[in-house]
């Protein structure tokens, strides 16, 4: 019992410290990004995968796994939706969402680094965690959450930076949503999180009938 805390709290550590690693790689291409276009693109860590992996780091940190697990939630649809993207217009050309292909045009240390945020943030948290109970107030949690970058998106930021996809729909057919801008946060927990919950419960019940 002793040596599987011990393991624990290294696994915990370690994956605090990359998180930790991945936020700073964060910030040195919005640096650069800033620089190389004579703009302010620090607004852009209001989005979800540009600072979620500060409150992973945190939670793996303080062992708050109700944390982690409610940013995976967050988080991992988004990034498979990314990935999609990605591979389909890298390797035919596809333009499946249209929210990648910008990124084939920038630096290779910007294009490195927001590739490996995108590819290696609640993927990775879930390799770390999938063996974890996912408590549904997590749903709570990430809905609370979601509504308050919503707010400050809607506050701080404007249409042309489409923050999160809350004002263009990231250029995607559901902006044929009516209203669709005053009902992200209710179209983004459908669609978003409880997808995201669902998919780590049904892993941590495939773990649990596996272990019997």
């Amino acid at each position: 019992m002793l040596r599987l805390i011990t393991t624990l709290k290294e696994k915990y550590k370690i994956a605090g410290i990359y998180f930790l690693i991945i936020q700073l790689l964060i910030i040195i291409e919005l640096f650069l990004f800033s620089g190389a276009n004579g703009s302010n693109e620090w607004i852009g860590i209001l989005f979800f995968c540009y600072h979620g992996p500060l409150i992973l780091s945190i939670g793996f940190f303080t062992k708050n796994i109700e944390l982690v697990k409610t940013i995976i939630s967050v988080l991992l649809i988004v990034q498979l939706l990314w990935i999609a993207d990605f591979l389909l217009y890298g390797f035919v050309g596809f333009n499946f969402m249209g929210i990648t292909k910008d990124i084939y045009g920038y630096g290779i240390i910007i294009y490195m680094i927001y590739v490996t945020v995108h590819l290696a943030s609640s993927i990775v948290a879930l390799m770390f965690t999938w063996n974890e109970r996912n408590s549904p107030i997590s749903l709570v949690y990430g809905m609370i959450y979601a509504f308050c970058i919503y707010l400050l998106v809607i506050l701080l930021s404007n249409k042309h930076n489409d923050i999160n996809c809350i004002y263009n729909g990231c250029g995607t057919f559901i902006t044929f949503v009516p209203h669709f801008t005053l009902i992200w946060p209710i179209l983004f927990f459908i669609f978003c999180i409880v997808p995201g919950y669902m998919i780590q419960v049904a892993i941590y019940i495939c773990f649990q009938e596996k272990q019997y």
